[in-house]
């Protein structure tokens, strides 16, 4: 699981930056961000833990990590170097890398 890990978290990594949300730093209350209709993303970029509304509860986000959410549920919780998400048939490493691409994509399109 660890390399799938690591390419959900490139691909984050790269969202980011085609957004220009990056640094992390910069995000205070983490950085949260709608993927697609199924996956949301809220990274933590800062050296401390925050807290974090997940699912209407408070959710302690340690130093750069990422919780990741399908449909509004918990689905995983990783960092640059592992984690754990969620290996359902719709909610996996497979599909949430699927819906980054596409958000990739979308940025690249020409307007």
């Amino acid at each position: 699981m660890g390399d799938e890990i690591a390419l959900v978290m490139d691909l984050i990594a790269r969202l980011a930056i085609a957004l220009k949300a990056a640094p992390m730093t910069r995000w205070p209350n983490a950085w949260r961000h709608q993927v697609d209709e199924h996956w949301t993303i809220t990274l933590n970029g800062q050296r401390e833990a925050i807290r974090v509304p997940i699912m209407g509860a408070p959710f302690e986000l340690p130093p750069y990590h990422c919780v990741v959410e399908y449909n509004g549920w918990l689905a995983g919780l990783i960092q640059p170097y592992g984690g754990e998400l969620a290996a359902g048939e719709a909610a996996n490493e497979a599909t949430l890398c699927a819906a980054l691409l596409r958000a990739l994509a979308r940025l690249e399109e020409p307007e």
